[in-house]
């Protein structure tokens, strides 16, 4: 090795030019180690227990994934022990240069900010003093700029602004009621919008533009939760609970709390500013109970849904292009169910393609019951043409220490 690259060397300085190396040599060369992957479980200790967050680290193969506990770690508020289904109580920017998660705590109505490079929580923040997200839960969104903590009980949403360190500084709140006085239970946020659902059955999206959410003037009721009224091959009273975004942010897609795999999609469409389009529903992806929880795999191509209550995972394919969405593959219960029947937030592994791995948090007993704690449960994804298939891995599912687990986010984040 070392005489190569004399030989390489002595020709660049005889002929004073830019030259390749054999491929041998390439081959040499260090190559850097691809990023560890986090996953960060929002545990939602209520008082008088102290909130943690578990820690853990991916690691095994593409074919049996696994998760080691690193740490446990105080957030140095109080949760409140589960709430709404689709409320992301773990979120972070979709930039890895930042290096923050932040962790809502809706038992004392704080967020806590983690970074990651020290493994530790670099305070507490809270928003008004009438911001209140006790007991079902303060969701997260968070863009370049500015973090979104959406308050169930007081329906508003909290505005602060991120800086280096992962500080927060709280700006101001606005009120955020759904078209039938419900609470926010599901938002998502990219690029200049927020959008979130509520807990009436509306949805409403913000302009992020200046920082602030100001109302596109789209409040509405979702088509799934009319049900029959209007023709949709459901029962009335579906409830939009989850919401991601597509890279593009022109689609929103929705999960449903109901007696069906249900999901949701409405293009954001511009005249004189963008709006939310009237929801297109689709209700025949799976038999399966709820679809609460959903997120685009990082390349868009497959959305997965959460079945809360029926204790497995849905994915369907999604188009980019037209917004349409169309039947996929369901997993197996997974083998916690029987203990273990609350499902909720989901994420994926890799950064890029389908994901390849799904991370699922299964909700635990409360402090004072018995039965199983918190758990993760972990599938692989497998997509051949027009067809797919999610597969629990052997090594699933991994105990949370601590109960309450409804929420948890994987690191490095989506690019979207």
């Amino acid at each position: 090795m070392k005489a190569d690259v004399r030989i390489c060397l002595s020709v660049v300085l005889l002929l004073g030019l830019s030259v390749l190396c054999s491929a041998a040599d390439q081959k040499t060369k260090p190559q850097t180690p691809a990023p560890p992957v986090y996953v960060i479980v929002n545990q939602d200790q209520g008082y008088p227990y102290p909130n943690q967050v578990a820690i853990f680290q991916a690691g095994g193969t593409d074919t049996a994934p696994t998760l080691t506990l690193t740490d446990q770690i105080y957030t140095g508020g109080f949760g409140s022990y589960g709430g709404f289904f689709g409320l992301p109580r773990v979120a972070s920017a979709p930039d890895v240069n930042t290096n923050c998660v932040y962790v809502s705590n809706s038992g004392d109505n704080t967020i806590s900010p983690f970074a990651l490079d020290t493994q530790t929580f670099v305070g507490t923040y809270s928003g008004a003093l009438t911001d209140d997200g006790e007991p079902n839960g303060i969701g997260l969104a968070v863009n370049a700029n500015y973090l979104y903590a959406g308050y169930s009980t007081s329906q508003t949403i909290g505005v602060f602004s991120t800086s280096p360190g992962c500080g927060l500084t709280y700006l101001q709140s606005i009120p955020a009621a759904g078209k039938n006085g419900g609470a926010p239970t599901g938002m998502a946020a990219n690029n200049n919008i927020l959008v979130v659902s509520y807990g009436d059955g509306s949805i409403q999206s913000f302009d992020l533009t200046k920082g602030m959410p100001t109302p596109n003037h789209d409040l509405q009721n979702s088509l799934g939760f009319a049900g029959p009224a209007t023709g949709l091959n459901s029962p009335l009273g579906n409830i939009p609970n989850g919401v991601d975004l597509s890279q593009d942010s022109r689609w929103a897609i929705f999960g449903d709390t109901s007696t069906l795999s249900l999901v949701e999609v409405s293009s954001l469409f511009t005249l004189a500013h963008t709006q939310l389009a009237r929801t297109r529903a689709y209700y025949n992806l799976g038999t399966n109970v709820d679809a609460g929880d959903v997120r685009l795999s990082p390349d868009g191509t497959l959305l997965y849904a959460v079945n809360n209550e029926s204790g497995t995972v849905t994915a369907s394919f999604f188009n980019t292009a037209t917004g349409l969405v169309t039947k996929g593959c369901t997993s197996a219960p997974l083998r916690n169910f029987n203990f273990l029947p609350w499902y909720g937030q989901i994420a994926t592994r890799d950064t890029t393609g389908t994901g390849k791995v799904l991370y699922v948090a299964e909700f635990g007993r409360y402090a004072d019951e018995s039965g199983p704690p918190s758990a993760v449960g972990i599938l692989t994804v497998s997509v051949n043409g027009n067809t797919c298939t999610l597969t629990e891995s052997p090594n699933s599912p991994v105990t949370v220490p601590l109960s309450g687990a409804l929420s948890l986010g994987a690191y490095p984040p989506r690019a979207y």
